[in-house]
This record gives C-alpha cells, sequence and structure tokens, in this order.
C-alpha cells in the first residue's frame, strides 16, 4: 500500500461502496472500519473517511504496534471476535482485499476490486 497516498488524503471513495454504506445506514446499521492500516495512520484515514462523506460510523480499528506481526486475516479475525465479544452482530464484512474476508466471525462476504495492490496473506 502507499503510505504517501494514504499520508495525502488521496483515497476516493468508491461509489458502489459509499451507496452500500448509504443504504447500511438508512437500516440503521453500526459501520465499523476495520483497517490493516497502523496507529500513526489513523488520524489521516479518520479524515479521509470524512472528506469522502463517511461521516457516521461506530469506530474506526486500526493496528496497535504489537499486532504488527498479525497475518491481514488473524489480525481482522481478532478485531471482529472482539466485537462480537462486546454484543455487535457482524452481518457483513466489506473489503478490498481476500484477507479482508478470511478467517472468523464475517458474515456475509462482499470482495470489491483493487487493481492497484493485491496482499499476500
Amino acid at each position: 500500500m502507499n503510505k504517501q497516498w494514504n499520508k495525502e488524503l488521496k483515497a476516493p471513495a468508491i461509489q458502489h461502496v459509499k451507496d452500500l454504506y448509504d443504504h447500511l445506514l438508512s437500516r440503521g446499521a453500526k459501520i465499523i472500519f476495520l483497517t490493516g492500516r497502523n496507529i500513526p495512520e489513523y488520524e489521516v484515514t479518520y479524515k479521509n473517511l470524512i472528506n469522502e462523506g463517511y461521516t457516521t460510523f461506530d469506530t474506526l480499528i486500526t493496528q496497535r504496534e504489537h499486532e504488527y506481526e498479525l497475518s491481514a486475516t488473524e489480525f481482522k479475525s481478532s478485531k471482529r471476535k472482539e466485537l462480537i465479544e462486546k454484543g455487535y452482530e457482524i452481518v457483513a464484512t466489506v473489503g478490498d482485499q481476500w484477507s479482508d474476508l478470511k478467517g472468523d466471525y464475517h458474515g456475509i462476504q462482499v470482495k470489491i476490486p483493487n487493481y492497484l495492490y493485491l496482499i499476500e496473506d
């Protein structure tokens, strides 16, 4: 992933994903953003979400330093498990990488294309 691109707030919303987001909000869903980005990228990621119209969400989860050694699947599965333990029901998981969808506690899996990069997990 291009870290400079992230820092410049140049991650545009994908219209079909934004449409799904808006639909889920209209149905009362709580939106969680779970990303493999790390804590130093939290602020710029948060600002980019807001700038692209993702203004209502429950939380944004990024990797902490002690989680860097985990694979993307391990990290995201563990965070989804924590959400389940807090009382959330995961209805769907949307992602542009297969590692976003693999593992446990994912609900319906929605894979969106990404022609820029592939994470090998």
